[in-house]
């Protein structure tokens, strides 16, 4: 069978997801729309793998299916997906004023790259070069607010989804007496 008409089956073995778990995750967040043959059996591509990959991935890294999902959602959204692309268009973004955009491309930064290289190719040099751009000039003092702004907001949206809803057991004890 190729590649460009691979059952459900075919998908699940090759991303390691199971085929009643791809079925829900086309149902509930539309993130894969195969082709139906004429029996209305599904048929998905090479595309549909990488999306499914990469949603493993996401999930690996602690994110909840529908958080993973709506990330996909921004990173197709947006053609940016190289670090030096991401910095320009945050740049850009900044430049505007435009909270939303910056807030948007930090999204897309973390949903394209792992954490640390998010930071490390994205996030400290662009902060680094408006601060140093600040104090020589370059940037306005609103444009260094708010990437700061925004970047501890991520931050902090981050480390709350490594947290997770669950809370460690409380062990409750009394002294006899």
């Amino acid at each position: 069978m190729t590649t460009a008409g691979m059952n459900i089956a075919a998908l699940a073995q090759r991303t390691g997801i199971a085929p009643d778990t791809l079925r829900k995750w086309e149902q509930r967040y539309a993130i894969l729309q195969p082709v139906r043959t004429p029996g209305g059996q599904r048929r998905y591509c090479e595309e549909d793998v990488s999306r499914v990959e990469w949603l493993r991935a996401r999930l690996d890294e602690g994110y909840r299916i529908g958080e993973a999902a709506a990330l996909l959602g921004a990173a197709d959204a947006e053609p940016c997906a190289t670090p030096a692309e991401l910095r320009s268009a945050l740049r850009d973004a900044l430049a505007q004023t435009d909270p939303e955009a910056v807030a948007r491309l930090l999204d897309q930064t973390f949903a394209l790259h792992r954490v640390e290289s998010a930071l490390s190719e994205v996030v400290r040099p662009l902060l680094q070069e408006v601060g140093d751009g600040w104090a020589a000039g370059r940037y306005r003092i609103a444009e260094e607010h708010l990437l700061s702004a925004a970047v501890r907001a991520r931050l902090e949206r981050l480390l709350a989804e490594a947290r997770g809803t669950t809370r460690g057991v409380a062990v409750l004890a009394c002294a006899p007496g």
